[in-house]
């Protein structure tokens, strides 16, 4: 499941859709205060809402990254920063620019199993997010743009100074339990 918003276009231009979808599953399992691996990773999908086709977004790529925090289990209410440590914020980076996308789909019917390096697409990767207390969590991934000044409609108060705005969000629904002790690879 991800969840889909649509807003005014960047930078004055047409309307567009945003997806953040998981690159691939979550560990069940790790150990506290140690960068959960594989590391979290989203893609992001970026859509003409009125043809429904993708496009590349490189015009506002600058100006968005995401976010990832904690949340409980069943998925609602964010937990307080002092659950997680590192990591919480990344920029988008295109990856693979020059690879067709024709390449990539013969390696695979589904993107879920082609590594990381070899996806095309525009990634956030968090490789030092640690949980740092035993418990059981979701992750709540946050497509936030940064707006210019002049580009946020003016408030009650004071002069626009621009500011950010959530796009998007994105709660996978994979559980990881952190724990004390070192996780196996082979039961993650």
């Amino acid at each position: 499941m991800h969840h889909s918003t649509t807003v005014n276009g960047a930078l004055g231009g047409p309307d567009r859709s945003y997806v953040l979808e998981l690159t691939y599953h979550l560990p069940q399992r790790t150990q506290i205060n140690t960068p959960i691996s594989p590391s979290p990773a989203v893609q992001l999908h970026i859509h003409n809402p009125t043809t429904g086709s993708e496009i590349s977004g490189q015009d506002e790529l600058g100006y968005l990254f995401v976010t990832v925090s904690l949340c409980r289990e069943d998925g609602e209410g964010l937990l307080p920063q002092n659950h997680e440590i590192q990591g919480t914020v990344a920029s988008l980076e295109p990856i693979n620019e020059g690879t067709q996308l024709s390449d990539v789909s013969e390696r695979s019917d589904s993107g879920a199993d082609i590594p990381l390096d070899q996806q095309v697409g525009s990634f956030a990767h968090f490789s030092n997010f640690k949980i740092i207390r035993p418990g059981s969590y979701r992750l709540k991934f946050m497509l936030v743009r940064v707006e210019q000044p002049g580009s946020v409609p003016p408030g009650n108060h004071g002069v626009d100074r621009g500011g950010s705005r959530v796009l998007t969000t994105y709660v996978p629904p994979d559980v990881i339990v952190a724990q004390v002790d070192p996780v196996s690879p082979f039961y993650g």
